[in-house]
């Protein structure tokens, strides 16, 4: 079990000058010039919580920095978090909203002939971008977070294991956790575009008996004949039956395991 200080929510204190408008800017700069030099992409919902405080002879301000880090989950039980961090998933596709879509097919409509399509709208909305470092998401139990660290959770600062996130990753924060990709690369397609050696690089399975290639995915029994028939009963487990069928838009991301 660890106990430590993130790095992305740390408490800094600064001796300042009486001035109103000095005592809260200087601090501020600093930490923010310290951010920038983290090598981490922060969600646009990031923000300063700040905490006053006053010291016996001099004004002292301190407060804490509480950073959004993105993060990305993988299903466990079809052995996809795993093969992460084995380095044996090296692709992800992952369905573009419905109101993307839409919202795409508007914005073309509204500026037709500005050079600007469809495509290039849904890959401006895509949730990460190339050169992205993400955080892959895991339970605070189980990437051995002390129980009494403190992280904020809905709007106050609670011990792990009074989160939601201590047994689902679901409800974790990226800056505590170990393991991080950086996405390289980012298309849009239709899911059933999918070639075979995608198939494999999202983590299907690849098995040989004799002259003969089987292909089989964790958590499901039965061994396929081809790739793709492997990664649509994938799809069809993770993402809900019939997915592979309706062959949706998906951003089709490749990144490279960084730690």
């Amino acid at each position: 079990m660890r106990k430590r200080d993130s790095l992305n929510v740390c408490s800094v204190k600064a001796i300042v000058p009486i001035s109103h408008y000095t005592m809260w800017f200087i601090p501020i700069v600093c930490a923010t010039n310290w951010i920038k030099s983290r090598d981490f992409t922060w969600a646009q919902e990031s923000y300063f919580s700040c905490v006053g405080g006053w010291g016996d002879s001099r004004p002292t301000l301190t407060f804490k920095i509480d950073i959004v880090v993105e993060k990305m989950m993988f299903d466990e039980y079809y052995g996809l978090e795993e093969a992460v961090l084995k380095l044996l998933k090296t692709m992800t596709r992952r369905l573009v909203p419905e109101k993307i879509v839409k919202g795409g097919e508007a914005y073309v409509q509204k500026v037709h002939g500005s050079g600007h399509d469809w495509l290039d709208y849904v890959l401006e909305h895509s949730p990460y971008k190339v050169g992205d470092k993400v955080a892959v998401a895991q339970s605070y139990e189980k990437v051995g977070l002390a129980p009494d660290t403190l992280i904020r959770s809905c709007g106050r600062w609670k011990k792990a294991s009074e989160t939601g996130g201590w047994k689902n990753k679901m409800f974790v924060r990226g800056e505590y956790m170990d393991h991080f990709v950086r996405i390289t690369g980012v298309k849009v397609e239709k899911l059933r575009s999918i070639s075979s050696e995608d198939c494999v690089k999202e983590g299907v399975i690849v098995r040989s008996s004799g002259d003969h290639c089987f292909y089989h995915v964790h958590g499901i029994e039965r061994p396929f004949d081809f790739p793709r028939q492997a990664f649509a009963a994938l799809i069809d487990k993770i993402s809900g039956k019939g997915t592979w069928s309706k062959n949706p838009w998906v951003y089709a991301y490749t990144f490279e395991f960084v730690k």
